[in-house]
Protein backbone atom coordinates (compact mmCIF):
# COMPACT_ATOMS: atom_id res chain seq x y z
CA UNK A 1 0.00 0.00 0.00
CA UNK A 2 1.16 4.01 -0.93
CA UNK A 3 -0.08 6.40 1.17
CA UNK A 4 -0.05 10.35 0.30
CA UNK A 5 -0.87 13.39 2.28
CA UNK A 6 -1.43 16.77 1.50
CA UNK A 7 -1.14 19.23 4.52
CA UNK A 8 -1.60 23.05 3.12
CA UNK A 9 -3.73 26.11 4.34
CA UNK A 10 -7.18 24.49 5.81
CA UNK A 11 -6.45 20.94 4.03
CA UNK A 12 -5.74 18.05 5.82
CA UNK A 13 -5.99 14.91 3.41
CA UNK A 14 -4.85 11.69 2.38
CA UNK A 15 -4.78 9.26 -0.21
CA UNK A 16 -4.11 5.67 -0.65
CA UNK A 17 -3.55 2.92 -2.95
CA UNK A 18 -3.49 -0.51 -3.73
CA UNK A 19 -2.93 -3.18 -7.13
CA UNK A 20 -4.22 -6.13 -6.00
CA UNK A 21 -3.63 -8.16 -9.03
CA UNK A 22 -6.73 -6.36 -11.74
CA UNK A 23 -8.36 -4.71 -8.66
CA UNK A 24 -7.25 -1.32 -7.80
CA UNK A 25 -8.21 -0.63 -3.97
CA UNK A 26 -8.20 3.24 -2.95
CA UNK A 27 -9.03 4.99 0.25
CA UNK A 28 -9.17 8.69 0.62
CA UNK A 29 -10.62 11.37 3.61
CA UNK A 30 -9.01 13.89 6.08
CA UNK A 31 -5.92 12.94 8.05
CA UNK A 32 -7.83 11.44 11.38
CA UNK A 33 -10.46 9.72 9.96
CA UNK A 34 -11.32 6.51 8.66
CA UNK A 35 -12.29 8.13 5.10
CA UNK A 36 -13.72 6.42 2.33
CA UNK A 37 -12.44 3.38 0.24
CA UNK A 38 -13.34 1.95 -3.68
CA UNK A 39 -12.05 -0.54 -5.49
CA UNK A 40 -11.54 -0.16 -9.44
CA UNK A 41 -11.20 -3.35 -11.63
CA UNK A 42 -9.65 -3.49 -14.65
CA UNK A 43 -9.08 -6.36 -17.59
CA UNK A 44 -5.62 -7.45 -16.50
CA UNK A 45 -2.70 -6.31 -14.06
CA UNK A 46 -1.04 -4.53 -17.27
CA UNK A 47 -3.89 -2.03 -17.25
CA UNK A 48 -3.97 -2.05 -13.71
CA UNK A 49 -0.43 -0.93 -13.51
CA UNK A 50 -1.66 1.93 -15.79
CA UNK A 51 -4.40 3.26 -14.31
CA UNK A 52 -2.30 3.27 -10.43
CA UNK A 53 0.59 5.06 -12.35
CA UNK A 54 -2.10 7.80 -14.02
CA UNK A 55 -3.58 7.87 -9.83
CA UNK A 56 -0.58 8.67 -8.60
CA UNK A 57 0.66 11.13 -11.49
CA UNK A 58 -2.52 12.83 -10.97
CA UNK A 59 -2.26 13.43 -7.48
CA UNK A 60 1.37 14.23 -6.95
CA UNK A 61 0.46 17.05 -9.47
CA UNK A 62 -2.43 18.20 -7.22
CA UNK A 63 0.67 18.61 -4.14
CA UNK A 64 0.24 15.63 -2.41
CA UNK A 65 3.49 13.75 -1.28
CA UNK A 66 4.25 10.40 -0.36
CA UNK A 67 4.87 9.02 3.21
CA UNK A 68 5.79 5.82 4.61
CA UNK A 69 3.55 3.29 5.77
CA UNK A 70 4.45 -0.59 7.58
CA UNK A 71 5.28 -3.17 5.19
CA UNK A 72 1.94 -4.43 6.21
CA UNK A 73 -0.85 -1.83 5.97
CA UNK A 74 -3.15 -2.93 3.72
CA UNK A 75 -6.85 -1.41 2.42
CA UNK A 76 -8.43 -4.45 1.21
CA UNK A 77 -11.35 -4.76 -1.00
CA UNK A 78 -14.43 -2.36 -0.60
CA UNK A 79 -17.43 -4.18 -2.20
CA UNK A 80 -19.42 -2.89 -4.65
CA UNK A 81 -22.88 -1.26 -3.42
CA UNK A 82 -25.73 -2.97 -4.20
CA UNK A 83 -27.40 -1.21 -7.48
CA UNK A 84 -30.63 1.01 -6.66
CA UNK A 85 -34.28 0.23 -7.78
CA UNK A 86 -35.11 1.87 -11.13
CA UNK A 87 -37.20 4.94 -10.54
CA UNK A 88 -40.99 4.42 -11.04
CA UNK A 89 -42.99 5.67 -13.83
CA UNK A 90 -43.19 9.39 -14.10
CA UNK A 91 -46.78 9.73 -12.90
CA UNK A 92 -49.21 11.43 -16.21
CA UNK A 93 -49.23 14.65 -14.28
CA UNK A 94 -45.69 15.43 -14.35
CA UNK A 95 -44.83 15.91 -18.02
CA UNK A 96 -43.52 19.64 -17.84
CA UNK A 97 -41.12 18.69 -15.09
CA UNK A 98 -39.82 15.79 -16.77
CA UNK A 99 -39.25 17.66 -20.05
CA UNK A 100 -37.43 20.21 -17.86
CA UNK A 101 -35.11 17.26 -17.00
CA UNK A 102 -34.24 16.22 -19.60
CA UNK A 103 -33.69 19.74 -21.45
CA UNK A 104 -31.49 20.94 -18.46
CA UNK A 105 -29.29 17.66 -18.82
CA UNK A 106 -28.98 18.11 -22.72
CA UNK A 107 -26.69 21.03 -22.67
CA UNK A 108 -24.10 19.20 -21.36
CA UNK A 109 -22.16 16.16 -22.55
CA UNK A 110 -23.18 13.48 -20.55
CA UNK A 111 -20.58 11.73 -18.06
CA UNK A 112 -18.64 9.02 -18.81
CA UNK A 113 -19.33 7.65 -15.48
CA UNK A 114 -22.37 7.70 -12.70
CA UNK A 115 -21.59 11.05 -10.86
CA UNK A 116 -20.38 10.30 -7.35
CA UNK A 117 -22.36 11.13 -4.25
CA UNK A 118 -22.47 14.01 -2.70
CA UNK A 119 -19.56 14.27 0.44
CA UNK A 120 -20.93 16.53 3.14
CA UNK A 121 -17.24 16.93 4.62
CA UNK A 122 -16.06 18.16 1.09
CA UNK A 123 -14.93 21.43 0.75
CA UNK A 124 -15.84 23.88 -1.74
CA UNK A 125 -12.39 24.28 -3.53
CA UNK A 126 -12.14 20.39 -3.28
CA UNK A 127 -15.19 20.26 -5.22
CA UNK A 128 -14.44 23.30 -7.62
CA UNK A 129 -11.14 21.68 -7.96
CA UNK A 130 -12.09 18.02 -8.41
CA UNK A 131 -15.33 19.52 -11.55
CA UNK A 132 -12.37 21.75 -12.90
CA UNK A 133 -9.90 18.57 -13.50
CA UNK A 134 -12.64 16.17 -14.87
CA UNK A 135 -13.74 18.86 -17.32
CA UNK A 136 -9.94 19.62 -18.23
CA UNK A 137 -9.09 16.26 -18.02
CA UNK A 138 -12.52 15.27 -20.98
CA UNK A 139 -11.47 18.63 -22.86
CA UNK A 140 -8.23 16.91 -23.27
CA UNK A 141 -8.89 13.66 -24.06
CA UNK A 142 -11.85 14.83 -26.90
CA UNK A 143 -14.72 12.99 -25.18
CA UNK A 144 -15.62 17.02 -24.40
CA UNK A 145 -15.19 19.02 -28.05
CA UNK A 146 -15.46 22.07 -29.16
CA UNK A 147 -19.30 24.05 -29.04
CA UNK A 148 -20.25 21.26 -26.32
CA UNK A 149 -22.46 23.03 -23.79
CA UNK A 150 -21.87 23.41 -20.02
CA UNK A 151 -23.81 25.25 -17.11
CA UNK A 152 -23.92 25.15 -13.34
CA UNK A 153 -26.37 23.94 -12.79
CA UNK A 154 -25.30 20.61 -15.34
CA UNK A 155 -22.25 20.74 -13.59
CA UNK A 156 -24.10 20.12 -10.18
CA UNK A 157 -26.18 17.23 -11.38
CA UNK A 158 -23.17 15.79 -13.12
CA UNK A 159 -20.47 15.72 -10.60
CA UNK A 160 -22.80 15.52 -7.20
CA UNK A 161 -21.28 18.79 -5.83
CA UNK A 162 -23.24 21.80 -4.53
CA UNK A 163 -24.69 25.12 -5.64
CA UNK A 164 -21.38 26.96 -4.93
CA UNK A 165 -19.04 24.33 -5.85
CA UNK A 166 -20.37 24.06 -9.14
CA UNK A 167 -20.65 27.73 -9.95
CA UNK A 168 -17.09 28.49 -8.45
CA UNK A 169 -16.24 25.78 -10.84
CA UNK A 170 -18.18 27.01 -13.85
CA UNK A 171 -16.55 30.20 -13.41
CA UNK A 172 -12.97 29.20 -13.18
CA UNK A 173 -13.02 27.14 -16.24
CA UNK A 174 -14.50 30.30 -18.15
CA UNK A 175 -10.70 32.22 -16.73
CA UNK A 176 -9.10 29.40 -17.46
CA UNK A 177 -9.72 29.78 -21.21
CA UNK A 178 -11.48 26.19 -21.66
CA UNK A 179 -14.95 27.78 -21.67
CA UNK A 180 -16.64 31.22 -23.15
CA UNK A 181 -20.16 32.48 -22.72
CA UNK A 182 -21.91 35.05 -20.70
CA UNK A 183 -25.21 34.20 -18.40
CA UNK A 184 -26.01 30.85 -17.26
CA UNK A 185 -24.35 28.63 -20.29
CA UNK A 186 -21.17 28.58 -21.81
CA UNK A 187 -19.75 26.70 -24.72
CA UNK A 188 -16.20 24.91 -25.23
CA UNK A 189 -14.19 26.90 -26.69
CA UNK A 190 -11.70 26.87 -29.51
CA UNK A 191 -8.55 25.48 -29.30
CA UNK A 192 -9.88 24.62 -25.69
CA UNK A 193 -7.94 21.33 -26.08
CA UNK A 194 -4.71 23.14 -25.88
CA UNK A 195 -5.76 25.26 -23.33
CA UNK A 196 -6.09 22.01 -21.31
CA UNK A 197 -2.97 21.00 -21.13
CA UNK A 198 -1.50 23.53 -20.59
CA UNK A 199 -3.89 24.24 -17.73
CA UNK A 200 -2.53 20.88 -16.60
CA UNK A 201 1.19 21.56 -16.55
CA UNK A 202 0.79 25.04 -14.54
CA UNK A 203 -1.31 23.98 -12.15
CA UNK A 204 1.73 20.88 -11.15
CA UNK A 205 4.38 23.77 -12.01
CA UNK A 206 2.56 25.81 -9.17
CA UNK A 207 2.17 23.51 -6.40
CA UNK A 208 4.75 23.04 -3.66
CA UNK A 209 6.34 26.52 -4.20
CA UNK A 210 5.24 28.13 -0.76
CA UNK A 211 4.91 25.38 1.96
CA UNK A 212 3.51 26.43 5.64
CA UNK A 213 6.13 27.26 8.13
CA UNK A 214 5.38 26.68 11.61
CA UNK A 215 5.35 29.01 14.29
CA UNK A 216 5.74 29.95 17.62
CA UNK A 217 4.06 27.66 20.21
CA UNK A 218 0.85 29.58 21.88
CA UNK A 219 -0.08 31.26 18.35
CA UNK A 220 -3.74 31.41 17.20
CA UNK A 221 -4.92 28.15 15.63
CA UNK A 222 -5.41 30.19 12.10
CA UNK A 223 -1.53 30.44 12.16
CA UNK A 224 -0.46 26.85 13.17
CA UNK A 225 0.95 25.91 9.98
CA UNK A 226 2.29 29.88 9.37
CA UNK A 227 0.42 32.73 7.37
CA UNK A 228 -2.52 30.93 6.16
CA UNK A 229 -2.79 32.25 2.46
CA UNK A 230 -4.33 30.22 -0.80
CA UNK A 231 -1.46 31.04 -3.18
CA UNK A 232 -2.75 29.50 -6.43
CA UNK A 233 -1.14 28.72 -10.10
CA UNK A 234 -3.85 31.54 -11.20
CA UNK A 235 -2.48 34.03 -8.30
CA UNK A 236 0.71 33.69 -9.50
CA UNK A 237 0.16 33.58 -13.59
CA UNK A 238 -1.81 37.22 -12.82
CA UNK A 239 0.40 39.02 -10.67
CA UNK A 240 2.72 41.51 -11.67
CA UNK A 241 6.40 40.53 -11.77
CA UNK A 242 8.60 41.98 -9.36
CA UNK A 243 12.19 40.78 -8.14
CA UNK A 244 10.93 38.81 -5.21
CA UNK A 245 8.66 37.09 -7.56
CA UNK A 246 10.42 37.28 -11.12
CA UNK A 247 8.26 36.17 -14.22
CA UNK A 248 8.61 32.79 -16.16
CA UNK A 249 7.10 34.48 -19.51
CA UNK A 250 9.12 33.35 -22.46
CA UNK A 251 11.08 36.28 -24.21
CA UNK A 252 11.75 36.28 -28.03
CA UNK A 253 14.66 37.65 -30.03
CA UNK A 254 15.16 40.61 -32.02
CA UNK A 255 13.45 39.16 -34.78
CA UNK A 256 10.87 37.22 -33.75
CA UNK A 257 10.09 39.87 -31.52
CA UNK A 258 9.22 42.88 -34.41
CA UNK A 259 7.57 40.20 -36.37
CA UNK A 260 4.99 39.78 -33.71
CA UNK A 261 4.47 43.02 -32.32
CA UNK A 262 4.15 44.41 -35.97
CA UNK A 263 1.57 40.94 -37.03
CA UNK A 264 -1.49 43.21 -38.67
CA UNK A 265 -0.76 46.28 -37.50
CA UNK A 266 -2.17 49.56 -38.92
CA UNK A 267 -0.91 52.96 -38.27
CA UNK A 268 -3.54 55.46 -39.48
CA UNK A 269 -2.01 58.79 -38.56
CA UNK A 270 -2.95 62.47 -39.27
CA UNK A 271 0.55 63.64 -40.03
CA UNK A 272 -0.90 67.13 -40.27
CA UNK A 273 -2.21 67.30 -37.03
CA UNK A 274 0.93 65.85 -35.67
CA UNK A 275 3.23 68.46 -33.70
CA UNK A 276 5.76 69.61 -36.20
CA UNK A 277 9.20 68.68 -34.19
CA UNK A 278 7.52 65.13 -34.18
CA UNK A 279 6.80 64.90 -37.76
CA UNK A 280 10.42 63.64 -39.05
CA UNK A 281 10.03 60.56 -36.32
CA UNK A 282 6.34 59.98 -37.17
CA UNK A 283 7.56 59.41 -40.82
CA UNK A 284 10.15 57.25 -39.96
CA UNK A 285 8.00 55.59 -37.61
CA UNK A 286 5.39 54.58 -40.64
CA UNK A 287 8.21 53.51 -42.47
CA UNK A 288 9.02 50.80 -40.12
CA UNK A 289 5.84 49.30 -40.89
CA UNK A 290 7.81 46.20 -42.32
CA UNK A 291 8.50 42.72 -42.17
CA UNK A 292 12.29 42.94 -41.69
CA UNK A 293 13.80 44.09 -38.59
CA UNK A 294 14.86 47.99 -38.72
CA UNK A 295 17.68 49.58 -37.47
CA UNK A 296 17.85 51.24 -34.03
CA UNK A 297 16.10 54.60 -33.99
CA UNK A 298 14.69 55.20 -30.68
CA UNK A 299 12.96 58.20 -31.50
CA UNK A 300 10.39 56.30 -34.26
CA UNK A 301 10.27 53.58 -31.32
CA UNK A 302 9.58 55.96 -28.63
CA UNK A 303 6.31 57.20 -31.19
CA UNK A 304 5.71 53.49 -32.38
CA UNK A 305 4.96 52.48 -28.54
CA UNK A 306 2.98 55.22 -27.76
CA UNK A 307 0.46 54.47 -30.64
CA UNK A 308 0.12 51.02 -29.97
CA UNK A 309 -0.20 51.24 -26.61
CA UNK A 310 -2.82 54.03 -27.05
CA UNK A 311 -4.71 52.10 -30.10
CA UNK A 312 -4.56 48.40 -29.17
CA UNK A 313 -7.58 46.86 -28.05
CA UNK A 314 -8.00 44.41 -25.11
CA UNK A 315 -9.17 42.06 -27.35
CA UNK A 316 -5.92 42.16 -29.51
CA UNK A 317 -3.54 42.31 -26.50
CA UNK A 318 -0.10 41.08 -27.21
CA UNK A 319 1.57 43.42 -29.74
CA UNK A 320 2.88 45.99 -27.19
CA UNK A 321 3.77 43.17 -25.24
CA UNK A 322 6.46 42.11 -28.05
CA UNK A 323 6.99 45.23 -28.64
CA UNK A 324 8.69 46.01 -25.44
CA UNK A 325 10.71 42.46 -26.24
CA UNK A 326 11.58 43.99 -29.56
CA UNK A 327 12.98 47.28 -27.33
CA UNK A 328 15.34 45.41 -24.88
CA UNK A 329 16.71 43.38 -27.91
CA UNK A 330 17.45 46.18 -29.95
CA UNK A 331 18.53 49.07 -27.15
CA UNK A 332 19.11 46.52 -23.68
CA UNK A 333 16.99 47.32 -20.66
CA UNK A 334 17.96 50.98 -20.09
CA UNK A 335 17.50 51.83 -23.70
CA UNK A 336 13.91 50.11 -23.67
CA UNK A 337 13.33 52.28 -20.28
CA UNK A 338 14.41 55.38 -21.72
CA UNK A 339 12.34 54.79 -24.66
CA UNK A 340 9.04 54.02 -22.73
CA UNK A 341 9.58 57.53 -20.70
CA UNK A 342 9.95 59.34 -24.22
CA UNK A 343 6.12 57.92 -24.84
CA UNK A 344 5.42 59.31 -21.28
CA UNK A 345 6.12 62.89 -22.64
CA UNK A 346 3.92 62.27 -25.90
CA UNK A 347 0.11 62.32 -25.98
CA UNK A 348 -1.37 60.34 -28.64
CA UNK A 349 -4.77 62.20 -29.54
CA UNK A 350 -7.50 60.93 -32.49
CA UNK A 351 -10.47 62.53 -34.41
CA UNK A 352 -12.82 60.95 -36.84
CA UNK A 353 -11.77 61.02 -40.56
CA UNK A 354 -15.14 61.66 -42.60
CA UNK A 355 -13.61 61.50 -45.69
CA UNK A 356 -11.80 58.10 -45.23
CA UNK A 357 -14.72 56.63 -42.52
CA UNK A 358 -12.23 55.84 -39.72
CA UNK A 359 -10.02 57.22 -36.82
CA UNK A 360 -6.68 58.55 -37.22
CA UNK A 361 -4.46 59.33 -34.45
CA UNK A 362 -1.87 62.39 -34.18
CA UNK A 363 1.05 63.03 -31.35
CA UNK A 364 1.50 66.20 -29.08
CA UNK A 365 4.95 67.15 -27.38
CA UNK A 366 2.52 68.63 -24.81
CA UNK A 367 0.57 65.49 -22.64
CA UNK A 368 -2.21 66.71 -20.73
CA UNK A 369 -3.82 63.88 -19.42
CA UNK A 370 -2.90 60.51 -17.93
CA UNK A 371 -2.45 57.38 -20.14
CA UNK A 372 -6.12 55.50 -20.48
CA UNK A 373 -7.09 52.16 -21.02
CA UNK A 374 -10.34 52.44 -20.07
CA UNK A 375 -12.14 49.94 -17.62
CA UNK A 376 -8.53 48.34 -16.89
CA UNK A 377 -6.66 51.16 -15.51
CA UNK A 378 -3.44 53.40 -16.16
CA UNK A 379 -1.41 49.85 -16.13
CA UNK A 380 -1.50 48.31 -19.71
CA UNK A 381 0.65 46.16 -21.13
CA UNK A 382 3.59 48.08 -21.17
CA UNK A 383 4.13 48.46 -17.71
CA UNK A 384 3.60 45.01 -17.27
CA UNK A 385 6.15 43.81 -20.09
CA UNK A 386 9.28 46.22 -18.20
CA UNK A 387 8.28 44.74 -14.63
CA UNK A 388 8.72 41.04 -16.09
CA UNK A 389 12.19 42.81 -17.65
CA UNK A 390 13.02 44.09 -14.76
CA UNK A 391 12.32 40.95 -12.46
CA UNK A 392 15.21 38.73 -13.95
CA UNK A 393 17.50 41.37 -14.54
CA UNK A 394 21.23 41.48 -12.99
CA UNK A 395 21.08 43.55 -10.00
CA UNK A 396 23.62 46.28 -11.55
CA UNK A 397 21.38 46.83 -14.85
CA UNK A 398 18.48 47.07 -12.72
CA UNK A 399 20.10 49.51 -9.87
CA UNK A 400 20.71 51.57 -14.06
CA UNK A 401 17.37 51.73 -14.63
CA UNK A 402 15.54 52.53 -11.24
CA UNK A 403 18.25 55.50 -11.32
CA UNK A 404 16.57 56.19 -14.50
CA UNK A 405 13.19 56.51 -13.72
CA UNK A 406 13.29 57.92 -10.38
CA UNK A 407 15.58 60.71 -12.22
CA UNK A 408 12.39 61.20 -14.79
CA UNK A 409 10.01 61.48 -12.28
CA UNK A 410 10.10 65.30 -11.87
CA UNK A 411 10.20 65.91 -15.72
CA UNK A 412 6.89 63.72 -16.82
CA UNK A 413 2.93 65.21 -16.22
CA UNK A 414 1.68 64.79 -12.65
CA UNK A 415 -0.51 62.16 -14.25
CA UNK A 416 2.52 60.16 -16.09
CA UNK A 417 4.44 59.95 -12.82
CA UNK A 418 2.75 56.98 -11.10
CA UNK A 419 3.03 54.80 -13.92
CA UNK A 420 6.91 55.18 -13.72
CA UNK A 421 6.87 54.71 -9.83
CA UNK A 422 5.00 51.36 -10.18
CA UNK A 423 7.77 49.77 -12.38
CA UNK A 424 9.78 49.39 -9.24
CA UNK A 425 8.00 47.93 -6.13
CA UNK A 426 11.26 47.46 -4.46
CA UNK A 427 11.33 51.37 -4.19
CA UNK A 428 8.02 51.83 -2.33
CA UNK A 429 9.79 54.98 -0.71
CA UNK A 430 8.98 56.71 -4.36
CA UNK A 431 5.16 56.11 -4.35
CA UNK A 432 5.00 56.91 -1.05
CA UNK A 433 6.62 60.43 -1.34
CA UNK A 434 4.49 60.50 -4.51
CA UNK A 435 1.09 59.93 -3.23
CA UNK A 436 1.95 62.18 -0.52
CA UNK A 437 2.74 65.12 -2.99
CA UNK A 438 0.82 64.28 -5.69
CA UNK A 439 -2.61 64.23 -3.81
CA UNK A 440 -2.82 68.27 -3.31
CA UNK A 441 -2.17 68.65 -7.38
CA UNK A 442 -4.98 68.85 -9.35
CA UNK A 443 -3.21 67.51 -12.46
CA UNK A 444 -2.67 64.30 -11.20
CA UNK A 445 -5.80 63.08 -11.95
CA UNK A 446 -7.47 59.25 -11.46
CA UNK A 447 -3.42 57.88 -12.06
CA UNK A 448 -2.46 58.36 -8.25
CA UNK A 449 -5.19 55.80 -7.53
CA UNK A 450 -3.31 53.01 -8.92
CA UNK A 451 -0.29 53.75 -6.69
CA UNK A 452 -2.03 51.51 -3.96
CA UNK A 453 0.10 48.74 -5.73
CA UNK A 454 3.06 50.15 -4.38
CA UNK A 455 2.54 52.37 -1.56
CA UNK A 456 3.60 51.06 1.82
CA UNK A 457 2.88 54.13 3.92
CA UNK A 458 -0.41 54.58 5.43
CA UNK A 459 -1.03 57.73 5.20
CA UNK A 460 -0.31 57.84 1.73
CA UNK A 461 -2.61 54.47 0.55
CA UNK A 462 -5.33 56.09 2.63
CA UNK A 463 -4.51 59.42 0.12
CA UNK A 464 -4.76 57.10 -2.84
CA UNK A 465 -7.59 55.27 -1.68
CA UNK A 466 -10.13 58.50 -1.83
CA UNK A 467 -9.38 59.36 -5.48
CA UNK A 468 -12.71 58.88 -7.39
CA UNK A 469 -12.64 56.75 -10.33
CA UNK A 470 -14.74 57.82 -13.07
CA UNK A 471 -14.03 54.83 -15.84
CA UNK A 472 -13.56 51.77 -13.82
CA UNK A 473 -14.30 49.85 -10.57
CA UNK A 474 -10.68 50.40 -9.31
CA UNK A 475 -7.75 48.81 -7.54
CA UNK A 476 -10.46 46.40 -6.06
CA UNK A 477 -11.72 45.00 -9.34
CA UNK A 478 -8.48 44.09 -11.17
CA UNK A 479 -7.61 40.65 -10.33
CA UNK A 480 -3.77 41.59 -11.62
CA UNK A 481 -3.56 44.14 -8.91
CA UNK A 482 -5.06 42.01 -6.22
CA UNK A 483 -3.38 39.09 -6.98
CA UNK A 484 -0.18 41.37 -6.71
CA UNK A 485 -1.03 42.07 -3.01
CA UNK A 486 -1.87 38.93 -2.08
CA UNK A 487 1.62 37.51 -3.26
CA UNK A 488 3.56 40.38 -2.12
CA UNK A 489 1.80 41.60 1.11
CA UNK A 490 0.20 38.03 2.60
CA UNK A 491 -1.79 38.53 4.87
CA UNK A 492 -1.36 41.99 5.49
CA UNK A 493 -3.09 42.74 1.92
CA UNK A 494 -6.09 42.63 4.27
CA UNK A 495 -5.64 46.81 5.10
CA UNK A 496 -5.53 47.03 1.54
CA UNK A 497 -8.18 44.92 0.12
CA UNK A 498 -11.02 45.46 2.99
CA UNK A 499 -12.13 48.82 1.12
CA UNK A 500 -13.14 46.99 -2.02
CA UNK A 501 -14.61 44.19 0.01
CA UNK A 502 -17.60 44.06 -1.84
CA UNK A 503 -16.17 43.90 -5.11
CA UNK A 504 -15.63 40.99 -6.98
CA UNK A 505 -11.62 40.32 -7.40
CA UNK A 506 -10.86 41.92 -4.19
CA UNK A 507 -13.55 40.00 -2.27
CA UNK A 508 -12.03 37.01 -3.71
CA UNK A 509 -8.70 37.49 -2.59
CA UNK A 510 -9.99 38.27 0.82
CA UNK A 511 -11.17 35.37 0.57
CA UNK A 512 -7.36 33.54 0.20
CA UNK A 513 -6.62 34.74 3.42
CA UNK A 514 -7.30 32.55 6.54
CA UNK A 515 -6.78 35.21 9.45
CA UNK A 516 -9.99 36.92 11.03
CA UNK A 517 -9.64 40.21 10.06
CA UNK A 518 -10.04 39.24 6.29
CA UNK A 519 -13.10 37.44 7.10
CA UNK A 520 -14.41 39.83 9.19
CA UNK A 521 -14.07 42.50 6.08
CA UNK A 522 -15.99 39.95 3.70
CA UNK A 523 -19.07 39.56 6.61
CA UNK A 524 -19.52 43.32 6.99
CA UNK A 525 -20.26 43.22 3.19
CA UNK A 526 -21.76 39.40 2.87
CA UNK A 527 -25.68 41.59 2.71
CA UNK A 528 -24.87 43.54 -0.54
CA UNK A 529 -25.21 40.70 -2.39
CA UNK A 530 -25.43 37.04 -3.81
CA UNK A 531 -21.80 37.17 -4.67
CA UNK A 532 -20.66 39.07 -1.77
CA UNK A 533 -22.85 36.50 0.62
CA UNK A 534 -20.91 33.58 -1.58
CA UNK A 535 -17.59 34.72 -1.00
CA UNK A 536 -17.97 35.27 2.91
CA UNK A 537 -19.46 31.35 2.78
CA UNK A 538 -16.15 30.10 0.47
CA UNK A 539 -14.14 32.05 3.34
CA UNK A 540 -15.96 30.68 6.22
CA UNK A 541 -15.46 27.01 4.48
CA UNK A 542 -11.90 27.58 4.23
CA UNK A 543 -10.82 29.26 7.60
CA UNK A 544 -13.32 27.68 10.10
CA UNK A 545 -11.15 28.88 12.90
CA UNK A 546 -10.04 32.13 11.81
CA UNK A 547 -14.28 32.21 10.41
CA UNK A 548 -15.08 31.69 14.65
CA UNK A 549 -13.37 34.57 16.08
CA UNK A 550 -14.03 37.09 13.30
CA UNK A 551 -18.22 36.65 13.08
CA UNK A 552 -18.21 36.31 16.99
CA UNK A 553 -16.19 39.64 17.42
CA UNK A 554 -18.45 41.12 15.08
CA UNK A 555 -21.40 39.93 16.94
CA UNK A 556 -20.13 40.76 20.45
CA UNK A 557 -19.68 44.44 18.68
CA UNK A 558 -23.72 44.62 17.94
CA UNK A 559 -24.81 47.08 15.36
CA UNK A 560 -25.56 46.62 11.62
CA UNK A 561 -22.96 44.25 10.96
Amino acid sequence: MRRFELIEGTASKFWEVEQAENDLNIRWGRIGTAGQSQTKSFADAAKTATALTKLVSEKTGKGYKEVGVSADASIGKTEARPKAEPPAEAPASAPVEAAAKVTASASAPAPATPAPPPVASESLDSQCERVVEAVRAAIEDGSVKTGDKFSAAALKRQYGVSEQGATMAFEELKSHGLLSGWGTTAEVREKAQDAARELAQRTVAAHGETPAQPVAEGAPPWLAQGAPLRITAQTREFAYASRRFPSTRPVLDLAQAWIRACNDLELPLDLAATDAALRPAAERMLARDKPATPSPDAEADALLLAFMDHNTRRDKAGSVVFLIQYLVAQYGLAGAIEVYLSTLRLQVEGNYDQKAKKWRSHFSSNPGHAVNHGWYGAVGDAEEVLREQLSTAPEAEWQQCADLIEAALPSLHPSRQPLAALLLPERPELSNALALRLAGEKDSGETLHWLLLTITDATAAAQAAKVRLSYSSGFWGHYKMTATALLERGTEAVALLERGAAEEHAGETLAAIGTPEAVAALAKVASGSKAALARLSLAVDRWPQAAIVALARLVAAGGKD
